[in-house]
């Protein structure tokens, strides 16, 4: 049975897709990439990103199909660390020890994100990242 609050968030998410016509939620896949850089380090520690995942938990349980959301953290590197499920809310973060350090980059987690879900696009998606400079085309590579 899940939580009354994650019910809720799901439905809170039907209701959006309702008011906006769309009756039937497509089923697709959910993944998120949460920031475990050092600036992230008082979200962590005062449970905003578990709210967040949970947030995102509702979501997961009107659109994904097994209710769950493939969830990656990033730094500077990027890991995989498993599914969150329903069994996860509120605890999530905790359970999986997810802590803060380091700085940021986008490209090791969208290169990961791409290779897992989209294996076959990978080749494309890596080459478009590596000839780009820093972030949004800015800085160094």
């Amino acid at each position: 049975m899940m939580p009354i609050d994650l019910v809720k968030k799901s439905e809170q998410v039907t209701f959006i897709l309702e008011k906006k016509g769309v009756s039937n939620a497509p089923t697709m896949r959910v993944c998120a990439a949460l920031d475990v850089s050092g600036s992230m380090d008082d979200e962590i520690r005062d449970g905003s990103l578990q709210k967040a995942v949970d947030q995102l938990g509702g979501v997961a349980i009107v659109f994904d199909d097994n209710n769950e959301i493939d969830v990656w953290t990033f730094n500077t590197r990027s890991s995989y660390i498993g599914t969150w499920t329903p069994a996860d809310h509120e605890v999530f973060v905790k359970k999986n020890r997810i802590g803060a350090g380091g700085g940021t980059s986008y490209a090791p987690f969208i290169n990961a994100i791409v290779d897992k879900m989209f294996p076959a696009a990978g080749t494309v998606a890596r080459e478009l990242v590596s000839e780009t400079k820093g972030f949004m085309g800015f800085g160094k590579k």
